[in-house]
């Protein structure tokens, strides 16, 4: 899909949708990840048979201050995603490389 966005004119619709691109294979791929942990987890922990302290079943509501906190962490996930892949796709931190010969000449001085 990304090949088809290159072909927009202008750079800069290309560059947006390449960022989104990144931002959302990277988020499902950490989506997927803990997914993966979480399932792994329970395969390890299910031949425990750890039992409840009370044996009547109870019922598990989430509470607000958890839903918020899971919140910001995963929006803290998402910009910060998003915002070093602006970094990498716009080149923030590239420089050229440094040119040193493979048998240590540098300068026209041999070592």
């Amino acid at each position: 899909m990304q090949l088809l966005w290159d072909l927009l004119p202008g750079k800069y619709p290309a560059l947006i949708l390449a960022i989104a691109n990144l931002s959302l294979i990277q988020i499902g791929s950490e989506l997927v990840f803990i997914w993966s942990g979480v399932v792994a987890l329970f395969i390890i922990f299910k031949p425990l048979k750890i039992v409840p302290i009370k044996e009547k079943a109870i019922k598990m509501h989430a509470s607000k201050k958890l839903i918020t906190f899971v919140s910001v962490v995963f929006g803290l996930v998402v910009i910060t995603s998003i915002i070093t892949n602006i970094m990498y796709l716009v080149g923030v931190n590239a420089h050229a490389p440094v040119i040193v010969s493979h048998r240590g000449v540098d300068n026209k001085n041999g070592v």
